[in-house]
C-alpha cells in the first residue's frame, strides 16, 4: 500500500509551496490544476486567489503577470515567447519575448481583476 500524501489540506500546502519554489510569485490562496506546464516559471507572477483550471501552460519567456482573482478553464495557453522572422536571426537561436500582464488594459487584452478565461484560449 502507498504511503499518504496526508490530508487535503496538507496536500494542497505542499503543492502551494512547490509553487513558491517554481515561479517568481505566487499569492496567497492560488490553486492550479495539474498539468501544468511552464517553460521557466521564474517569469510568472501570480495574485492572490487566483485558479488554473487543468492544462495550463505559460511559456514565460518574458513576464507574464495574472492578477488576483482570476480564473482560467481547462486548457489555456499563454505564450509570451516570439521568434524571429529573420533567417540570420534565427541561426543564431536568438529568443525574445513580449510582456502578458492580464491585470492591465493591453490590446488585444484587457484582462482585470476577478476575470475568468475559458478553456482553449490560446
Amino acid at each position: 500500500m502507498p504511503p499518504s500524501l496526508g490530508t487535503a489540506d496538507q496536500v494542497a500546502a505542499k503543492r502551494f509551496e512547490i509553487l513558491k519554489r517554481w515561479l517568481g510569485f505566487v499569492g496567497e490562496g492560488v490553486f492550479i490544476e495539474p498539468p501544468f506546464t511552464p517553460d521557466y516559471g521564474c517569469n510568472v507572477i501570480i495574485g492572490k486567489n487566483s485558479y488554473m483550471n487543468f492544462g495550463f501552460t505559460v511559456l514565460d519567456t518574458s513576464l507574464v503577470i495574472i492578477g488576483e482573482r482570476v480564473m482560467l478553464g481547462p486548457n489555456v495557453h499563454i505564450y509570451s515567447a516570439g521568434h524571429d522572422t529573420s533567417v540570420l536571426s534565427r541561426v543564431k537561436c536568438i529568443e525574445f519575448g513580449h510582456q502578458i500582464d492580464l491585470e492591465v488594459v493591453h490590446r488585444p487584452f484587457n484582462f482585470r481583476r476577478r476575470y475568468e478565461l475559458n478553456g482553449g484560449f490560446r
